[in-house]
């Protein structure tokens, strides 16, 4: 840490020298403004442009430094480092067959992206199976039948069953080892597909945003434009009686005043779970589909 003493006597710290706060500025697409990221304390904050001199300069460092030595420090360290990861998620595909509004992947990924092989989702979990059971407190992991809790992998995507041979030999490889969850627009969701999930107890999350063809249309639909309303609706009555079943809706400007239909939709049709996220906002033109946020 670099200390610079002023006329007075008085010892102040400046970012970035070493030992005291580093902070990182990344550029988040706002005019005049940017986000200053201290990493070891996990602190952010958008910050107009000219305040990076402040931010660097030792007045605000010397605010700073008592927070680093307080024990937000250990605590982020026992974050980061003290408690066993338990789930991983893989994408083992960049692709996707549908063209959602709000998709945080941009558009010529989902369309020509990458896929895992099949030996590369063999090799990617026989990593994670060795990282999880050499774990110091894996065997600590406690379930509510009192047996250790075996980890849990969620394929998610894009599309993650536009690589279904990859993935369902993967879950026969491991389905000892691991819990294998996925998040699916089902499109691709057919009797055998099902039949294989619930022979091995895979927990299926799909995604569908509103209780009527139009609204459920609007955002989620392939590259031709065409939704899924009535397939999705097929696959929600073949689940009905799936324990390990969920859905997912993303909230926007064209479904949110259909939310309370959406709960009583959902659970006429045995859904057990439902999350209602609003859209992320990881793009710029989720903008202009974000709700009012009073009205949500």
């Amino acid at each position: 840490m670099i200390q610079a003493t002023s006329s007075g006597g008085h010892v102040g710290y400046y970012a970035n020298m070493g030992a005291g706060p580093s902070f990182s500025f990344i550029d988040i697409g706002i005019a005049d403004k940017i986000v200053a990221i201290e990493a070891n304390s996990a602190f952010w904050s958008i910050v107009s442009l000219d305040a990076i001199p402040g931010i660097l300069g030792k007045n605000f460092s010397e605010q700073f430094i008592p927070m680093l030595n307080s024990s937000l420090l250990n605590e982020m360290h026992q974050l980061r480092h003290g408690i066993t990861p338990s789930a991983a998620y893989i994408n083992p595909t960049e692709r996707c067959n549908f063209n959602c509004d709000y998709c945080y992947l941009p558009e010529d990924i989902r369309l020509s992206g990458k896929s895992m092989s099949t030996e590369e989702l063999i090799e990617t979990l026989d990593i994670l199976d060795k990282e999880f059971t050499t774990s110091p407190t894996k065997s600590s992991a406690v379930s509510s039948n009192s047996l250790p809790a075996r980890p849990k992998i969620i394929f998610h995507g894009s599309e993650p069953l536009l690589v279904r041979d990859s993935i369902f030999t993967a879950i026969e490889h491991f389905h000892q080892r691991f819990d294998f969850g996925i998040q699916t627009n089902a499109t691709l969701l057919d009797d055998s597909a099902i039949k294989f999930l619930r022979k091995y107890k895979v927990g299926i999350g799909i995604s569908l945003d509103a209780p009527d063809e139009i609204t459920a249309n609007a955002s989620r639909k392939n590259w031709q434009g065409e939704g899924a309303f009535t397939k999705i609706v097929k696959v929600l009555d073949l689940l009905s009686d799936y324990p390990a079943f969920n859905v997912i809706t993303t909230i926007t400007q064209k479904n949110v005043n259909h939310l309370v239909e959406m709960v009583e939709f959902l659970h006429a049709k045995g859904v057990r779970t439902a999350m209602l996220n609003p859209v992320r906002c990881t793009r710029n033109s989720d903008k202009e589909i974000m709700p009012d946020e009073e009205q949500l």
